[in-house]
């Protein structure tokens, strides 16, 4: 799944080639949002500030579900016998776009995580993004921006 769910795929075929396209194609679209986001370490939780302008023709809203996501995750250098990747999220948190959003419009979000156990904490890295459900989507969401954090200070 790429995209919050705006191109998946099951099922058997050539994986590598299949996801390379997936996120090609994602990359090629154009930003539906800006995000500036900062996110900090505060105790054993990690505090994210986020400034989400709407750059899309819609206005995002609870109406259509829309939210900003922050997926933190830890990285490795390489796998270990425990773990089938060298990524492994630690924590999501979620704010719903509950005030309308209208485009051009901005908004500003505070994001908290749940408390951290047993992380490396300089190998915590994190995503932010926005989407929202279209009126004539099937289920799937539609990812307008998604920016990293490598940091927290």
């Amino acid at each position: 799944m790429v995209d919050s769910g705006n191109y998946a795929s099951n099922g058997y075929e050539n994986f590598d080639a299949k996801y390379r396209s997936m996120v090609n194609t994602s990359l090629a679209r154009a930003s539906q949002a800006e995000i500036v986001a900062v996110g900090k370490r505060v105790g054993d939780t990690l505090h994210f500030d986020v400034k989400v302008t709407n750059r899309s023709d819609v206005t995002l809203s609870s109406a259509n579900r829309a939210a900003v996501w922050v997926s933190v995750y830890e990285e490795f250098s390489s796998p270990g016998g425990e773990r089938l990747t060298n990524r492994y999220v630690r924590a999501t948190a979620r704010s719903s776009i509950s005030t309308s959003l209208p485009p051009g419009g901005v908004q500003n979000f505070i994001l908290d995580t749940t408390t951290l156990d047993g992380v490396i904490w300089d190998n915590l890295r994190a995503v932010v993004l926005v989407d929202y459900l279209p009126s004539s989507s099937s289920g799937a969401y539609d990812m307008l921006q998604a920016v990293s954090i490598l940091s927290f200070p």
